[in-house]
């Protein structure tokens, strides 16, 4: 099996297919940890207790260092975290990552307790129809505060697509 070798790391070395990883030719554990509520990531513990992106460490591997500029983040193009082959990664800048329609949105509505389509709905009726939040709050049987931070959220997300 070929290996490449990590450009930062130079004892680390990761299998073409991206499914195992080896420190001084010692195979290291690969592990599922929820760094954020229910998102599931591969890690690894490279040096004591540094854990980093499984999937971060193959596309560095494979496909080089992030470019220069902008933040980038290494995104898995069918969605699955689990598949860590080469072809299945690629740089996004975080922005475009974050901006994506199809997983922008409902990644940051997981915290609150209306879901993307009633956020929606509150944010039009306040924003067009006047509505007051405690109204809305009534309605959604939750808080004013939670209204209030759903209209803020979805008002946001349409700034950042530049639909206002």
């Amino acid at each position: 099996m070929k290996y490449f070798r990590h450009p930062k790391y130079s004892n680390v070395i990761i299998s073409e297919d991206g499914s195992i990883i080896k420190k001084n030719n010692i195979e290291i554990p690969i592990r599922i940890s929820y760094p954020k509520k229910n998102t599931p990531l591969l890690t690894v513990t490279l040096y004591g207790t540094t854990y980093i992106s499984f999937p971060k460490l193959v596309n560095e591997a494979v496909n080089g260092l992030p470019p220069k500029g902008k933040r980038h983040v290494t995104e898995c193009i069918d969605g699955n975290y689990k598949n860590t082959h080469p072809s299945n990664l690629r740089w996004v800048t975080a922005t475009k990552r974050r901006l994506d329609p199809a997983k922008q949105y409902t990644i940051h509505t997981k915290r609150s307790k209306l879901t993307s389509q009633q956020s929606i709905y509150c944010y039009n009726k306040h924003t067009k129809e006047n509505i007051s939040y405690e109204k809305l709050a009534i309605q959604f049987d939750t808080s004013a505060m939670t209204i209030a931070r759903a209209v803020k959220r979805v008002k946001r997300y349409y700034n950042q697509l530049g639909n206002i």
